[in-house]
């Protein structure tokens, strides 16, 4: 996998122009989704309820985080 960095805004994936903006949500959602899909996961995969947990524990830090510096 080839990453480039072009400028402060931007990130070159496989060839792609990626915004940073766009990683982060699409890195927000992702793990939304797997937290909304938590059960049926954690019965295919019994060890990934720990990581699930500290992935969504760690998005709620942040929220908090921010809402303490408005």
């Amino acid at each position: 996998m080839k990453v480039e960095i072009c400028n402060v805004d931007h990130v070159i994936i496989f060839g792609f122009i990626i915004s940073k903006k766009k990683i982060m949500k699409s890195f927000v959602a992702l793990i939304i989704l797997l937290d909304t899909l938590k059960t049926p996961l954690i019965n295919v995969f019994p060890g990934l309820e720990i990581i699930l947990f500290n992935l969504f524990e760690t998005l709620q830090d942040i929220k908090l985080f921010i809402i303490d510096l408005i």
